[in-house]
């Protein structure tokens, strides 16, 4: 028998958004990607924090790992959608999607909902039952109440998608909303809501209340015990502080959500429902981990452990006589590669005639080529002139993030750029469908986030680690394998990811461009008869192949190889060509061999003069 699981003759829906004004959208844009940015970082910095550091292996930070997990994954069904619809024209959304956003939206911030009762409950017998503690909250019902909590979240979640996907949309298809919710939806709806609105008031409002109920009656134990029980003014001060930052994000979380689920419908306003929808699944997920570290002396402290409060960057060449030389020749160099990428950038933005994929990458590219020397270059420089060449710890490990956060990004954005030559010059008739606005967006957006994690596992894992001894790092700059010499404990897990996944971002980028490029050799030369055409299609793949060529090969000697082969200046001879010669070069390469760049510099220069 053929189950009919869905009648409607919508096949996609319109997300309105925020706001329906566009000029603010930029400026929107900006905020909740810098909201986005913050909770990915506070809470990836938690998550690592928790499941690395064995002194935290505790259920009360097992917990907190959940809800840091959850409240990454809670943003990222929704933020991302938002981010790319406030730049783009077409904001719309297929049907399965709305259904699948909306499933996952109601299965997170359930979980969430549940596991805040759950460590409320935590808290109750750490402070009411302080004896019997590690007898009650043991391994095994930790984890049988966080499978529990998991899998009542998802059976919820799964009753509305499965009763709203069945609901028949004939008329309008435009959501008053940013994303894809069970009211906005029914209120498109053809047919007879009547039951999906029952089950929203009841169950819906039940797993809110519930535990909500149960997170207050925990609280109204745990405040009776300490006021009749405690006679300690600094027992009853500790234990308040304890519950502190769980009992903010309680309200942070519980308070719009109630507000929004259990209130009548004939007081719903649509633009209320999207301001509070803002507070409780984007603003309360990047307040947390804030809440959490401010308000929690044990993350805190394990954030570092070390007795060293600063470094000393040891330079390029220990022979000061050559200082003044090599300041004056990586300021040269440092001038031509901000002048130059700052250049394509600006020509990339402002001429209508290069806003086409190719010339988004290459302004993306120009970007990564800026910032990538700016994490390095200054601070040499300023050592070439100084007797002082101390770097903070936290200095030290900002920069190791940045390094390796935009190296990454332009270890991933090379091979994006060679798949678009590929669909350009192999797929030319299908290249504006392949290669549209969207997927570049999602693309870009995709290989930046990506390059962040990777960074934020690096600098996360380095800043845990014991630094007791020398103080001074044989390099120019801070990077991993410099620091991991300097450790006093364990490094052997810092080499692995060092050497396992990075070896995998710098080899499978490698690895796809190589391929792009053997399939665009393979097509030119079986399918191309016009000379003139093979010439003009390895032309304009010449200049991105250089590029390839020049940042690939430094970086795979120096991260692939084993560590029993390296030298000390060895390493910074390589990485002054990776990170300063080859973003000053990349800008020449482009304007040299790029007909279209060199045209569009020329007309500006035109119009300047």
């Amino acid at each position: 028998m053929k189950v009919i699981s869905n009648q409607t003759s919508v096949t996609e829906f319109f997300l309105l958004g925020v706001t329906d004004i566009q000029e603010p959208q930029p400026f929107l844009f900006a905020v909740f990607i810098t909201i986005y940015f913050v909770n990915i970082t506070g809470n990836g910095a938690i998550l690592t924090i928790v499941i690395s550091d064995p002194r935290l292996h505790l259920p009360m930070y097992f917990f907190l790992g959940n809800l840091a997990c959850l409240d990454i994954c809670y943003s990222t069904v929704t933020v991302p959608k938002m981010l790319e619809h406030f730049l783009s024209t077409g904001k719309t959304i297929s049907f399965l999607g709305c259904i699948t956003q909306l499933h996952f939206f109601h299965f997170l911030g359930t979980t969430e909902s549940l596991l805040l009762a759950v460590m409320a409950f935590d808290r109750f017998v750490a402070i009411c039952k302080p004896l019997h503690y590690s007898v009650i909250m043991n391994r095994q019902l930790c984890t049988l109440m966080a499978v529990t909590i998991w899998i009542i979240a998802f059976l919820h979640a799964l009753l509305h998608s499965v009763m709203t996907s069945r609901l028949r949309f004939c008329g309008s298809n435009q959501i008053h909303h940013f994303f894809c919710d069970v009211k906005p939806l029914l209120e498109l709806a053809c047919g007879n809501t009547e039951l999906n609105l029952w089950l929203l008031n009841t169950v819906t409002g039940t797993v809110a209340s519930v535990p909500f109920f149960l997170t207050f009656l925990s609280y109204f134990y745990i405040i009776m015990y300490l006021f009749l029980k405690t006679r300690s003014c600094s027992m009853l001060h500790k234990a308040l502080s304890t519950c502190a930052s769980h009992f903010m994000v309680v309200v942070l979380f519980y308070a719009p959500v109630i507000f929004t689920y259990i209130r009548p419908s004939s007081g719903s306003s649509l633009d209320q429902d999207r301001i509070i929808a803002i507070m409780y699944s984007v603003v309360t997920p990047a307040l947390n981990p804030l809440i959490y570290t401010l308000r929690n002396k044990e993350v805190r402290m394990m954030s570092n452990q070390t007795s060293i409060t600063e470094f000393l960057l040891l330079g390029v060449t220990d022979i000061q006589e050559l200082n003044t030389i090599l300041f004056a020749i990586f300021f040269t160099i440092y001038f031509v590669n901000i002048t130059g990428n700052g250049a394509i950038l600006m020509i990339v933005i402002s001429d209508p005639r290069l806003h086409s994929p190719m010339y988004f990458f290459l302004g993306n590219l120009a970007c990564l080529d800026i910032c990538f020397s700016t994490v390095t270059v200054p601070k040499m420089l300023e050592n070439f002139l100084s007797t002082s060449k101390a770097i903070s710890f936290l200095g030290c490990i900002t920069q190791l993030h940045f390094f390796h956060f935009l190296g990454s990004t332009e270890a991933l954005l090379l091979p994006v750029m060679a798949f678009d030559r590929f669909v350009a010059i192999c797929k030319p008739l299908h290249y504006s469908v392949i290669m549209n606005r969207q997927l570049c967006i999602q693309m870009t957006v995709t290989i930046w986030t990506t390059g962040f994690l990777h960074a934020l596992l690096h600098s996360v894992m380095t800043s845990r680690l014991r630094f007791c001894g020398s103080n001074q790092i044989h390099h120019f700059f801070c990077d991993v394998k410099p620091l991991l010499d300097l450790a006093c404990g364990d490094t052997k897990l810092n080499i692995w990811l060092l050497n396992t996944i990075t070896g995998t971002i710098a080899l499978s980028p490698f690895f796809l461009t190589f391929l792009s490029y053997f399939y665009i050799i393979t097509y030119l030369f079986l399918k191309t008869r016009s000379c003139s055409m093979l010439h003009k299609a390895l032309s304009t793949c010449a200049s991105h192949f250089m590029v390839v060529i020049l940042f690939y090969a430094p970086v795979l000697f120096i991260y692939i190889r084993p560590s029993s082969g390296s030298s000390l200046d060895q390493d910074r001879i390589i990485a002054i060509m990776y990170s300063v010669v080859t973003p000053a070069l990349n800008p020449l390469i482009y304007t040299l061999r790029n007909k279209e760049v060199r045209s569009a510099l020329c007309r500006k220069m035109r119009r300047w003069l």
